[in-house]
């Protein structure tokens, strides 16, 4: 597989190596799809208009441990992609659905090893939601956001250490992986926004890609699913040009802001174990061990054990 993938990729490297952007696009497209790119040439995206977007609505309360890394994501992006808004929004999208997948993962790994099985519901939305990304990674490929070897590199990649990061952040904390998920989201929400307005009439004089009428007015396996804030079959978008689709990709971040927030909400999803509760497991285990070498007495031992499983059930349970 590995192979075949570098054969296909091959003649695209070479000519990424050689800077011959023309070749690299050479024989990838039909005449009618290159007219259609010609015109998606001229699309634009400003960043400075991006920030003043998010720095005008109500803004999602992180700690500085995940709105650090989040900060430099976003810079990195207005660099790499500056004057490529569809390379910028298909990289955003083949990243978008990874989260939802770590956390899907991790929540089967908690089943397996018997911590936690109340996360059905939570498995379910997040499987909508990754749906939903998916189709709009779909649709970012139909307009050619992907043909550029060097994209596909970086996004093939990051896409990697992004599961595993956010695998690892789920472990420690759920809370702040889903707290990291909404400012990603948050971003999408102000970018895609910007990028409506800003192409409003060019957008609007373009067809929609096929895979875009489909899932949006044909497939609507689990559309509802993912919009936890609204009526079941209550929204609906109407795609009659590309900017109906921008717009209802928009209107898709807003959903997934709104359920990443209410994912941090312990009444609303049942606190699932953590690492502080194993932390505090691994001390129970510790200070019963100290004191039963100590000798104490049976009163004193039940005591300290009941105690610290009071402890331990507080801070997420489900370990003991």
């Amino acid at each position: 597989m590995a192979a075949r993938t570098f054969r296909n990729e091959a003649l695209s490297l070479v000519a990424w190596l050689r800077r011959d952007r023309r070749k690299e696009l050479e024989g990838l497209e039909s005449e009618a799809a290159s007219q259609m790119h010609a015109q998606l040439e001229l699309l634009t995206l400003s960043n400075a208009a991006i920030w003043v977007r998010e720095y005008e609505r109500p803004q999602v309360r992180a700690p500085w441990i995940i709105k650090g890394p989040y900060l430099a994501l976003c810079y990195a992006l207005d660099n790499i992609f500056d004057g490529r808004p569809l390379a910028r929004l298909w990289y955003l999208e083949t990243v978008a659905r990874v989260p939802y997948l770590s956390y899907i993962s991790m929540l089967h790994l908690y089943e397996s090893l018997g911590w936690w099985r109340t996360g059905s519901q939570a498995k379910r939305i997040h499987f909508a939601e990754e749906w939903n990304e998916y189709h709009h990674l779909l649709i970012m490929e139909s307009l050619g956001g992907d043909r550029l070897w060097v994209d596909r590199f970086m996004a093939g990649h990051s896409a990697i250490a992004y599961f595993w990061a956010l695998a690892f952040m789920w472990l420690v904390s759920p809370t702040l992986a889903y707290n990291f998920s909404e400012l990603i989201e948050a971003h999408a929400v102000d970018t895609y926004g910007q990028f409506c307005d800003e192409n409003e009439a060019l957008l609007k004089s373009l067809p929609p890609p096929a895979i875009a009428t489909s899932y949006y007015t044909q497939d609507l396996y689990l559309y509802d699913e993912m919009q936890t804030t609204r009526k079941q079959g209550t929204r609906r978008p109407r795609i009659q040009n590309l900017h109906d689709v921008f717009c209802a990709i928009r209107d898709d971040e807003k959903e997934h802001v709104a359920t990443m927030s209410a994912c941090q909400d312990p009444e609303v999803l049942v606190r699932s174990p953590n690492m502080e509760a194993a932390i505090a497991a691994a001390l129970a285990a510790a200070a019963l061990a100290e004191a039963l070498l100590a000798n104490l007495p049976e009163e004193s031992v039940a005591a300290l054990v009941a105690t610290l499983e009071e402890y331990i059930e507080s801070v997420g349970g489900g370990l003991l």
